[in-house]
Order: structure tokens, then sequence, then C-alpha cells
């Protein structure tokens, strides 16, 4: 087993290899970048951060028919607002004047480093449907023998692959709504979830004021359990609560001071005489509501005019008899006798689609933070951030007391990461390259250009993730250009209310050498692809463990059969040859087929099934790889350290990444077992009593009872450490990580083993030594 490709060592070996330095994009056409989890700084010399765009291929087979025979996916990945860490990797930003940089007069294309003018420099080439257009007389300047402008430097649309164009500045009126939309049923209040939102709704409010000498965006608070109640402070010396009783019109009660500045509403939440929940006191038998509370929420953006975000705190299902009313959802069934059904993640209701529909386009997008304690019926519910492009945040259990953390970092960034509101994406490609599906884009916003394949329109309320688009090359197709332009141009409106678009310009190479393509693939946008292919093929009813696991293994054995015929002859037949940049490749392809959040081998919860289908669609690729192949990390790490000030430095923990088996897990140790989603702490049936409360504070008695999920903080040295490993792994992360703890060979370890994907938990889901075992097999029979 030692011998079989690992994540463990690539990540290690590319850690080392780029963390900290300085990576640059490509001058003329695009380098395979490092991997997304490394801290890298990027050098914009004229195609974009990989940060924001990234590709499975960068060298392209030049002819169609090579591209089928290699059978390799070709995926761009596109996050116009990632998270950058380095101030040096922000786009350029400038005015345009009219016309000024000009677009292509045909297809639409915008300015990039790479186009090409013709000697007089009167015209210049489209990339994307080869059109010649005018340069308009204010634009105009000289080229060189290649077709460049002697002034590219100077304009950052001519030299950069990312630059921004500020279309129009922000006003007062023109800055975005947050409505804030808490459920205060008996359920929140059992679960403590309206305390944890409150207790931090000054510093959320804080966070979204801007600075001084920018217009302020608006914001207002409402409250749900059976009836709406709004924070009233139109009396700024005594706020108080407006309610609404009658469902049959929705309509609001009054106009001066319903939205209002965060600052406004900070002053009212600390003139209050008494705590804001202690003014309503629900009935626990009282049913509760969540239409109502979302067309209020509508109408106030109907009636202001403004583009925005809604953010909804839900923790009981809407059971009463009015507008967006979910009946209970049949038991997915138990134990053995489950199978998946794609019924279990389509909407019981047809109303919250709609109704996500309606804020769509307004420019509104909803982002759902899911925190029962029971199921809510995420498949219907989720759909108001599915179709209008926020997030979705479940929390298995909530208990504030233990995910109330997790509940404010994923708070603050979905309030204080950069994003836009009313996006409007355009995606072109070279016209030999045509567009075959989009995901994480709903399929009511997205939309051909003048029926081209190679153009398309996505409709987005609000986006802060990832959109991956498919593409595909003809096998008719003979001869490509030497360079492939990819162009994602998103428009938007900013937290300021200016309007600006982002244009991302992605050059990539055409080769007729094998080897290149394969040298300068990148197997984080392949992991993407295969897992919203199979998480697609699901949702379609067409796929279960079985045929998953053929149609994976059947492509990758077409891949690596046709690499072998071309460029591994000097290989034993006996020996399974893969080129170092799909070394990871068969552990991908397995662990998807193997992974139980998609796959479960018993009954899943209703909702965490749905969530981890709604939430892969707009994975990014360090997402989607953690998720189909789960870190483990040790943690009682002085058995291999001498220096332990070194050693106990959180950015240190990949050293001490271990393969996601229970073969590498030592019944002695310690270990952290994530993937993105879910995180839990595996304790060994023999680690040592000492070592579990210094690292996790906690004592053997108590690990059979509801403390022991919690990791407890105390004052020593591999506490702390734990505690920074934890913040460390969460920094930047769209959602944050609640740990669990669990003991090995316990009933509530099931949820942690599952995760170790190379293990063999039933017939059908097999191990990843037999996995390549019957790899190599097959790939022998078809070479024969």
């Amino acid at each position: 087993m030692s011998k079989e490709p690992c994540v463990d060592e690539y990540l290690l070996e590319n850690q080392e290899t780029w963390e900290g330095r300085c990576f640059d994009t490509g001058h003329d056409v695009a380098n395979a970048p490092p991997f997304p989890s490394t801290n890298f700084v990027a050098v914009d010399n004229g195609n974009p951060n990989p940060k924001h765009i990234r590709s499975s291929m960068y060298r392209i087979p030049r002819s169609g028919r090579n591209y089928k025979d290699l059978n390799v996916p070709l995926s761009v990945t596109v996050t116009p607002f990632a998270v950058l860490e380095h101030p040096d990797e922000n786009p350029a930003q400038f005015r345009p004047n009219e016309g000024n940089p000009p677009n292509c007069g045909q297809c639409g294309g915008f300015m990039s480093a790479h186009t090409i003018f013709d000697p007089s420099g009167q015209n210049f080439e489209c990339r994307f449907c080869g059109s010649k257009t005018p340069v308009p007389s204010e634009y105009f300047g000289y080229v060189d023998e290649n077709g460049y402008r002697l002034d590219r430097n100077y304009r950052p649309e001519l030299c950069r692959g990312t630059y921004d164009l500020i279309l129009e500045d922000g006003t007062d009126n023109s800055t975005p709504l947050y409505v804030f939309l808490i459920d205060i049923s008996s359920a929140s209040k059992e679960c403590e979830l309206l305390q944890a939102v409150l207790d931090n709704l000054i510093k959320h409010l804080e966070s979204i004021t801007n600075t001084e000498g920018h217009p302020q965006p608006r914001a207002t608070v409402i409250l749900v359990d059976e009836y709406l109640h709004i924070l009233d402070i139109r009396n700024p010396h005594r706020p108080g609560l407006c309610s609404i009783t009658d469902f049959d019109e929705i309509f609001l009660p009054y106009r001066e001071e319903l939205i209002s500045t965060p600052e406004a509403i900070i002053c009212a939440l600390k003139r209050l005489n008494h705590p804001l929940e202690s003014l309503i006191h629900p009935n626990p038998d009282r049913p509760s509501i969540l239409g109502p509370g979302l067309e209020f929420a509508l109408r106030l953006f109907e009636e202001f005019g403004r583009v925005g975000k809604v953010l909804v705190f839900l923790a009981k299902r809407p059971t009463k008899n009015v507008q967006g009313v979910v009946i209970e959802r049949n038991e997915l069934g138990n134990g053995s006798e489950w199978t998946p059904d794609k019924r279990y993640l389509e909407p019981l209701t047809q109303y919250y689609p709609l109704l996500a529909n309606k804020f769509l386009d307004k420019g509104v997008g909803i982002d759902l933070f899911s925190c029962s304690r029971g199921d809510i019926d995420l498949a219907t519910i989720g759909q108001l951030s599915v179709v209008t492009g926020g997030n979705i945040y479940w929390y298995d259990d909530f208990l504030a007391e233990y995910d109330g953390e997790a509940l404010y970092r994923d708070i603050s960034f979905s309030l204080e990461t950069e994003q836009g509101f009313n996006v409007e994406m355009e995606f072109r490609t070279s016209k030999f390259i045509r567009i075959t599906s989009i995901h994480g884009a709903p399929t009511s916003s997205t939309s051909c250009s003048n029926d081209l394949e190679n153009i398309r329109k996505v409709r987005f309320g609000s986006l802060n993730s990832t959109i991956q688009f498919d593409l595909d090359i003809g096998a008719k197709i003979s001869a490509l250009p030497e360079k492939v332009l990819i162009q994602a141009a998103t428009k938007f409106v900013d937290k300021y209310g200016r309007t600006r678009r982002r244009i991302l310009n992605l050059c990539l190479g055409t080769t007729t050498d094998c080897e290149e393509v394969v040298n300068n693939l990148d197997w984080s946008v392949w992991t993407s692809h295969y897992l919203k292919l199979a998480t697609f093929r699901v949702r379609q009813g067409d796929w279960c463990v079985a045929e998953t696991r053929k149609s994976l293994m059947r492509s990758l054995v077409i891949s690596l059969a046709s690499i072998r015929r071309r460029f591994g002859a000097h290989i034993k037949q006996t020996s399974l040859f893969i080129p170092p940049t799909m070394r990871m490749c068969p552990l991908v392809q397995h662990a998807i087929s193997n992974n139980l959040k998609l796959f479960p081998t018993k009954a899943p919860k209703p909702d965490e099934y749905a969530f981890y289908f709604m939430a892969i669609q707009r994975f990014g690729p360090e997402e989607a790889l953690k998720f189909v192949i789960p870190r483990v990390y040790k943690l009682n790490i002085y058995e291999e350290v001498e220096d332990y000030d070194e050693a106990y430095a959180a950015s240190r923990i990949f050293h001490y990444l271990k393969r996601p088996a229970n073969y590498f897990l030592s019944e002695k140790s310690m270990y952290l077992i994530e993937n993105g989603c879910s995180g839990y702490i595996w304790i060994g049936m023999n680690a040592d009593p000492d070592d579990v409360r210094s690292y996790l504070g906690i004592t053997e008695g108590k690990l059979d009872l509801r403390a022991s999920f919690k990791v407890l903080s105390i004052d020593t040295p591999e506490n702390r450490f734990v505690h920074n490993v934890i913040a460390y792994l969460n920094n930047g992360r769209p959602r944050q990580l609640s740990i669990q703890i669990t003991r090995s060979q316990s009933a509530s370890t099931y949820q942690a083993e599952s995760l170790l994907v190379e293990d063999e938990h039933t017939l059908e889901v097999r191990s990843y030594s037999r996995f390549l075992r019957e790899l190599h097999s097959n790939i022998q029979m078809m070479s024969m």
C-alpha cells in the first residue's frame, strides 16, 4: 500500500515548492498553477489569478480527434469574487469612456491582453468569433510587428488578465439592502439560535457599514414565529416591534425608517431597555411561518428599488397553513433497505423556486442558515439559495453552545467577503469550443447569446461562490488556433452601490504533443468536474454507486490506456503507468464512488443528504477535492518531532497528513478528519488519557456525554495547538467546521469513519487497493 499514489505526499510537495512564493500566471499563454490550497502570490502578467479562474487543461490537443482519444475533461471554474490574501493581487480598476475600450461588434467580446490589431491599428480581430471591429479614433494606437499595441503596458485591458470597469458611481439610493430574517419560534429558543444571532447582530451591522466618504447600505430586521415582527425605529428613543398578523395581502405598514442605515439600527438596539428577544414570547405549540416573511422582504426591495441580500435563519419547518407551508416528507427508509432516489432531492412545492425567481429578477440573493435540531426539508426551502445564487449553511443538530462560533464566522463570511449583487455573467470561448453544461447556475437564469454554442449568459441575485463550465471540442475540428481564449465578464453592483464589470481573460495554448498536454493538467479541476458530474447524474436518477463506479472507471481507463499507447511503451506491461500530473486521478475516481455522503449505505438525514447535493454545485476546486478526498491530520505529534515550538505552528499541519484509511490510523493516537464541511476528532481506543486531556480539555469519563463534542480550552501548548489548527483550517473558508469528537469503535464513529474513502465499507464500496488492481487489469485488456 505504501507505493500507491496518495494525496498527502502531493500536498506536502506542492506546499513546500510554492508556499509564500510568487507565481507568474503567464504572459503569452497561461501557466499551470500551484495547488489551490497552497498559499502563493499570483503575479498577473496577462492571464488571471488562478484563484479567480482555473482550467482542467492548460495545453489543449490541437485536433478534436486527439482530444477525444485522450478523454480528459475540459472544464473551467470561475470565482469572480475569490478571497485574495495579498493586496497586490487585486484587479486594476478604471473608468471607461464611451467606446473606450471597444467591444467586438458582433459577439460583444471584451478587450484582452491577447487581442491582435491589424498593422494600421484601425481594426482588431475578436478572439471569440473571428470578426473584425473598427477601432474608435479616441482609442487609436500604433502597433508592433506582432499586432500588439505599443502602449499595451499602460492599459490594464491590454496587459492584465483581470481588470475592472467602473460603469456607474455609487449613490445613497443604489447601495444594497440587507434583510435579517430570523426565526424566533420556540424551536429557535430551544437551540438558542435567536440568542446566538442577536448577540452578534450589532457586530454584523458594523461589518457592513461602509467607510466614511462612501454611501451607506441599508438594513432591516424581521422576526418570524407565527406572525411577522419588524424592528420599528421611527422613534429612535423608544424602538420597538411592529407586528403583522394578516397574510392575505402582504403590505408595508409604513415607509419612513422601514429600512435604515446600519448605524441607525445599532443606535436603536443599544437604546432598547430590554433585549429584543424579550419582547416576543412564542407559544411552543403554535405553528411557524416563512413565506410571508420572504414576501414582505420582496416588497421592501420592490418599494425601495434596491438590490441586496436576505439572510434567513431557520430553526423549524414552516408549518402554518399560509404561503410557504411545507408538509412533512415521507421518511427516507431505514437501515440497509434504503436506496438513493432523486425524489428526495426535489422540492415538495414549487412555491419557493417561483418566489426565488422573483428575488432573482430584483437582483437579490438569499443565504439560508439551517439551524434546526430536526429537519426543515432543505430540498424544498434550499431552492431559495439555489435559484438566487446564495449559499446554504447547514448545521447538524444545531446548538448554539457548540455551533455558535461556526455560525458567527459563517455570517461574517456571508457579509464581509467581496461579493456582487444583481450579477450578470457572460462566458465566452473560442468559436471552435462549445459549452456543454454549467454547474452552480439555475437553468432558469441561463441563456444562449444569438444561439452561439460558445457564449452563455448567467444571472444571479448575489454571488460569492464558484461557477463551473464544462466544455467540449468536436471530433471534426481538424486544427485549433495556437491560442484559445476563455473570457468571463461579470457585471455586478458592489457594496458601495457602484456598477462594475470584472473581466477575466484566460489564454490556453494548443499543441500536437500529447505529453505536453498531460504535463499541464490541473487535477483539482478534474476532481471538481467528475464530482459535479456524479451529483448531476444522481439527481437525474441515472446513477447509483455501481453505475458511478463503472462510468468513472471507464473514463479513466480510456485516458490512461491512450496515454500509455502514446508515450508509455517503455513501461513494462505488468506495471501500472500513471503520469506524475495524473497520479491522484485514480484516487479521485475511486473516492467519488466511495463517498458515503453521496452514496450512503444506510438512510441518511434528509437535510444532510440534500445539503451536500446543493452545496457541491458551487464548490471551488479546493472545496471539491477536500470533499472527495478528506484530510486526516495527526494531532498528538510529539512522537514525530524534536522541536516542539516549530512543530506546534498551525501552518505545519500539512506535515502530519495521513492517508484516509483505517489502515494508517493508530489506536494510540488522535486525528482530525475533515472534508471541508464536517470535522471530527477521532480518538483511538488505546490513546493516552493524559493526551486526551491536554489536547482536547476533556477527561476520560466525559467522552460519552454531549460535552465531549466540544473541544474545550485549557492552558496547555497541545490544546492551543488544536485550537490554532482549527482556526488555520477555517481561515478564508466559505463554511466553517463544527468539530465533533468521537472514539474508535464507538456507536458515534460511523460519521467520522465514513470519510475514510480508501477503506472497503461494503461489497459495493471497495478499497482503493482493489480499485487500482481492477484499473490496471482493464488497461491491460484495452491495450491488447
